[in-house]
């Protein structure tokens, strides 16, 4: 019995260097696959032709993936927001001087960029922060 558990253990750290390396190829891979998915639902997002609910949807989306994703990379994070703010910002000077009403089938896309940059910030401000402040 005793000779069973030695061969046990010298078999463990062969498979723990496994798993360790089987770890860090799924978060590659898995940030890899994100990072691809993020751009596609931003390009979908960004499309004139996509109907109001896929675009909405597309950037709800997103910014669940930002916010929950533990292997989006802040750096991946901090693009997309520097996008979606960039888009909500034209977005505002472009319809400033014509909107006269709030109005949610009309501006639905818009309001749904903001609660996603502010859903991401919400879950993720700790990491943004430190990120920016050298940490």
């Amino acid at each position: 019995m005793n000779e069973l558990f030695e061969y046990a253990i010298a078999l463990c750290p062969r498979f723990l260097v496994f798993d360790c390396l089987l770890i860090v190829v799924r978060c590659y891979v898995f940030q890899k696959l994100a990072c691809g998915f993020l751009q596609y639902l931003w390009k979908k997002f960004s499309s004139p032709t996509s109907q109001p609910i896929f675009r909405q949807a597309a950037i709800a989306y997103m910014g669940s993936l930002m916010s929950r994703a533990t292997f989006v990379s802040v750096g991946t994070v901090r693009e997309h927001l520097s996008e979606m703010t960039s888009w909500a910002l034209a977005y505002i000077v472009r319809t400033a001087e014509t909107c006269t009403l709030a109005d949610v089938t009309h501006h639905g896309p818009f309001y749904t960029v903001c609660q996603s940059v502010f859903y991401v910030f919400a879950f993720r401000h700790k990491q943004l922060l430190a990120d920016s402040q050298g940490e």
